[in-house]
């Protein structure tokens, strides 16, 4: 049961983050909603990481760091694809072959 509530904390990437990005794409478009999500789960990762460290959790601050980096990679992610999404595959392919 504790597992279950652990992970639907809105820390993005854990089901809470994804839950809340889905609710925050109702309102703004995928790649703020992710950028906010992303932010969220960061705060909570140092949270995580804080408490861990009081309370002398090292599992915690091993689940804070994960948070930490994969919301980092998450957000980066989406941000390269919405760049992706703006180039036309005609503009960067090579069509003289000299």
């Amino acid at each position: 049961m504790s597992a279950v509530l652990f992970n639907l904390i809105p820390a993005f990437p854990m089901d809470g983050g994804r839950v809340l990005r889905a609710l925050l794409a109702t309102r703004y478009n995928r790649v703020r909603a992710t950028e906010i999500a992303g932010t969220v789960g960061q705060f909570a990762a140092f949270a995580f990481g804080f408490t861990g460290l009081v309370a002398g959790n090292v599992r915690l601050i091993f689940v804070a760091i994960f948070v930490y980096l994969a919301a980092t990679a998450e957000t980066q992610a989406m941000g390269l694809e919405a760049a992706a999404r703006a180039v036309n595959v005609r503009d960067v392919m090579i069509s003289r072959f000299d």
